[in-house]
């Protein structure tokens, strides 16, 4: 985890008959939002053990930090700057 002050998105979900109509992606602008809101943010952190979620969360502008493995399962771990 980076050390400097950032939010942490620890889970979103949309149920699966509403997935592929937008309110993930309104979720996460809503989170982006806040956080900018808060001037001594420096960004966001989220974790994600699905690979496929990777491309979704960099259309956010999240990137891959880092990849780290807890016994079998994979985490990838990324990261939103924010502008200050």
């Amino acid at each position: 985890m980076p050390e400097l002050s950032m939010h942490y998105l620890i889970m979103i979900g949309v149920r699966p008959s509403e997935q592929g109509k937008g309110a993930g992606g309104q979720l996460v602008q809503h989170i982006v939002k806040q956080a900018q809101a808060d001037h001594h943010a420096h960004g966001i952190a989220l974790d994600t053990e699905n690979k496929s979620n990777l491309e979704y969360y960099k259309r956010f502008g999240f990137q891959l930090y880092c990849e780290s493995q807890l016994d079998r399962i994979k985490i990838y771990s990324m990261m939103k700057k924010l502008e200050l």
